[in-house]
């Protein structure tokens, strides 16, 4: 039978219980440990945050800058704690594996910082936020990227560390 169940507490009856002595018991209809059946379809994701320095606003735009030795902070937030730590990834040439994960009133937070460094790989250029690994408790799974950044100034941090020219 085809159903439109919705996340959440599911109600249950399992009749016809027969052991293999044919002893026959009545209708359950609730776990008899005191436990509750969840049904959990979807990661439940609050938003991606990454912050560099130097907010600078062009045509409407703002734009934050990262440099060596500039540390960018990357707050990935959920509501409801993951089964594992996620992993994020700058550029796709640096892997953040070390959160500080707390919960805050129904969110979970796990943060993560970065300083740039003239050896790290990370060209000039859009900084490109990659976290995966992002698993809830019930399986459900997904990715979050620069797309998924909460403010616009966010998805515009602009790895620049090439010195300036100076011209006689």
């Amino acid at each position: 039978e085809k159903s439109e169940m919705k996340d959440g507490e599911i109600t249950f009856t399992i009749s016809d219980i027969v052991d293999i002595a044919g002893n026959k018991t009545n209708n359950v209809v609730e776990a008899t440990n005191g436990r509750k059946v969840i049904l959990d379809t979807v990661l439940k994701v609050d938003k991606l945050a990454v912050i560099g320095k130097n907010r600078h606003k062009v045509e409407n735009v703002y734009y934050q800058y990262a440099s060596n030795d500039t540390i960018v902070y990357i707050n990935a937030r959920f509501k409801e704690e993951l089964a594992a730590t996620p992993i994020v990834k700058l550029n796709n040439k640096v892997t953040l594996t070390k959160a500080t994960k707390k919960e805050s009133e129904g969110i979970w937070i796990y943060s993560y910082s970065y300083k740039l460094n003239k050896d790290d790989g990370l060209e000039d250029g859009v900084l490109q936020v990659k976290v995966t690994n992002i698993k809830d408790n019930a399986g459900n799974t997904t990715e979050l990227t620069n797309k998924h950044m909460t403010m616009a100034s966010q998805s515009n941090i602009i790895v620049d560390k090439t010195l300036p020219e100076i011209k006689n």
